[in-house]
């Protein structure tokens, strides 16, 4: 996974970094700022979405399922999705939490 810094000018990949970290205001990726946040609190909900991005606790497959987008969208902001549709031939579309943007505010 990849994560966009708060100000946009850098990319980290997780595979090659030792620790992300919450330090009361700032989330680090080793000793490299990835954002900084006016309150406490919203570093703690930022670092917390990261973390759920970052390694998502389960995987859903639906197999001939018929669900509206939004609640696709729903569900892929917890979850890695596999959605398969068809009868027959199925069109698999995978849902992935590969890039993370840190939030700006």
């Amino acid at each position: 996974m990849y994560i966009v810094d708060q100000d946009r000018s850098n990319v980290v990949n997780i595979g090659n970094i030792k620790s992300i970290a919450l330090s009361g205001k700032r989330i680090t990726a080793d000793d490299y700022t990835l954002a900084a946040y006016d309150t406490e609190q919203r570093g703690k909900e930022v670092f917390e979405q990261l973390l759920g991005n970052a390694f998502p606790p389960d995987m859903i497959v639906a197999k001939n399922c018929n669900i509206s987008e939004d609640a696709v969208n729903d569900l892929a902001m917890d979850h890695s999705i596999i959605m398969v549709r068809g009868n027959g031939q199925a069109d698999v579309t995978a849902y992935s939490c590969g890039v993370y943007y840190m939030p700006e505010e």
